[in-house]
């Protein structure tokens, strides 16, 4: 809570929050969280809470400019990048988009199985659609054979 005093507009501090209560059916919490981040912000994780944000408030459209070629570039090299998209993605139902963007994440090193398969209410929405079946199986198995 200091660090989101201390920068109000730092969207790695409202994101977790943020879906938090998405996770929890709290979309105007969701919202209020996310609603004092700038509209200019040219970080990805600016453009992914603004995205999230527009689409709570169903302004899918307006959600889906958020993420220009440029900025999804810079987010396929980072694995917690291209999870939040992904994650953006499956909110708005574009099933194959999200897909597309949680391989790209377990690729790059993202394969946080409990949260996907357990905690995001978010990625309900994908079960039982074989390519998520299939991604999903490739994190279970990296997961259970992690040795720190």
């Amino acid at each position: 809570l200091r660090v989101r005093g201390a920068v109000p507009e730092f969207p790695m501090m409202r994101w977790p929050v943020a879906r938090s209560f998405i996770n929890d059916q709290r979309m105007p919490d969701a919202i209020q969280v996310l609603r004092p981040l700038s509209e200019k912000s040219p970080t990805v994780a600016g453009q992914a809470c603004r995205f999230l944000r527009l689409a709570l408030e169903g302004q899918l459209e307006d959600a889906k400019s958020c993420f220009d070629p440029d900025l999804l570039s810079r987010a396929r090299n980072v694995e917690f990048w291209s999870f939040w998209v992904s994650e953006c993605y499956a909110f708005i139902d574009e099933t194959d988009l999200a897909i597309d963007w949680l391989g790209t994440a377990f690729r790059k090193g993202f394969w946080h199985y409990p949260y996907i398969s357990k905690y995001s209410t978010v990625f309900r929405k994908l079960d039982g659609h074989p390519r998520f079946k299939d991604v999903l199986a490739r994190m279970k198995t990296a997961w259970e054979h992690f040795e720190p």
